[in-house]
C-alpha cells in the first residue's frame, strides 16, 4: 500500500534525473526524517521546480541511509508523462 507522508516538504540538493536527495525542509515544513518517513517504503510525490515550470507526480522508494527518494513510477509530469529532468525542486509527499 502507498502511502504519503503528511507536512513533509523539502528542497532537492540537485536536479536531473536521478533521485531526488534531501537538501532540507522548504520553510514551514518537515523532512522526510522529521516526518517519520520509513526505510524502504514506497510513497506518492509531486515535484515542481522553482518556478513551477517543471513538474512531476509519482511514486517513489525513500532510502533513509541516503536521504534519498528514489522514482519508481512517474503516473504524470509536465513532458507528458515522461520523467523530467529537472533544475532543483521541491518535492512533496
Amino acid at each position: 500500500m502507498l502511502d504519503f507522508i503528511n507536512g513533509c516538504v523539502f528542497i532537492a540538493s540537485s536536479g536531473g534525473m536521478g533521485p531526488f536527495v534531501v537538501d532540507s525542509a522548504a520553510p514551514g515544513w518537515r523532512t522526510p526524517v522529521q516526518a517519520a518517513a520509513q526505510d524502504g517504503k514506497e510513497y506518492r510525490y509531486r515535484a515542481f521546480s522553482l518556478d513551477q515550470t517543471e513538474w512531476e507526480a509519482g511514486t517513489g522508494v525513500y532510502t533513509a541511509a541516503t536521504q534519498t527518494l528514489t522514482r519508481a513510477v512517474v503516473a504524470a509530469s509536465s513532458l507528458a508523462g515522461a520523467t523530467v529532468n529537472f533544475s532543483v525542486c521541491r518535492s512533496s509527499r
